[in-house]
């Protein structure tokens, strides 16, 4: 008894703070910026592990459709909300069990084809990982700059100005930030220019 009272009084453990690479992959948002402060006051304060809930579903509604379409974003999804000790919605709950059904039921061959995974060499593997850190440092870059001049227009000239800065030409970096925003949903630079744009009006 004297044992299981003790281990009543154990503070609650928070959840491990979702990785890095989990939010960035999945497009992170501030869900506070385009509300209302009456919006706001139903927020969940910010230390508590109800805004970790409330800040991971806005996540993941932000990126729904982006989810919906690639098995790749399911899996990365459901890590989102198991790193975070969250719930994760029915419908992505639904999508998860799809896939697995689909392999479950003979419908795939391998739980790769189930969730459109390919499989790879260790080569393809380090050329895949360079090129992928390539593309988070050209949406770093790109990010920066208009961060630090908006007047910047998402074009050739900002292309040659951040692709000079990491050794790489212009169509290269346009490239890469493209694939970027539609493969790996990094920040896309036209939704800070939108935002911008309403701050100003």
């Amino acid at each position: 008894m004297k044992g299981r009272m003790n281990e009543e009084k154990k503070p609650r453990r928070r959840a491990a703070p979702p990785s890095v690479e989990s939010r960035r992959v999945l497009h992170d948002v501030d869900p506070l910026a385009d509300m209302t402060p009456r919006e706001r006051d139903a927020v969940p304060p910010l230390d508590s592990p109800e805004f970790d809930k409330w800040s991971v579903a806005a996540v993941l509604e932000h990126n729904r459709e982006r989810i919906e379409n690639s098995g790749v974003g399911v899996l990365q999804a459901l890590n989102l909300c198991l790193v975070s000790r969250v719930d994760p919605p029915e419908w992505l709950a639904q999508l998860v069990l799809n896939r697995l059904e689909a392999f479950l039921q003979f419908e795939t061959a391998t739980l790769d084809q189930a969730f459109d995974v390919p499989r790879i060499t260790e080569k393809t593997r380090a050329a895949i990982v360079d090129r992928k850190r390539l593309i988070w440092q050209v949406s770093d870059a790109i990010m920066a700059t208009l961060k630090a001049d908006p007047s910047w227009e998402i074009g050739q000239a900002l292309f040659e100005e951040v692709g000079m800065t990491l050794g790489i030409g212009a169509s290269k970096c346009q490239e890469l930030y493209r694939e970027g925003v539609e493969r790996y949903g990094t920040p896309d630079p036209k939704d800070f220019k939108r935002q911008l744009r309403r701050n100003i009006g």
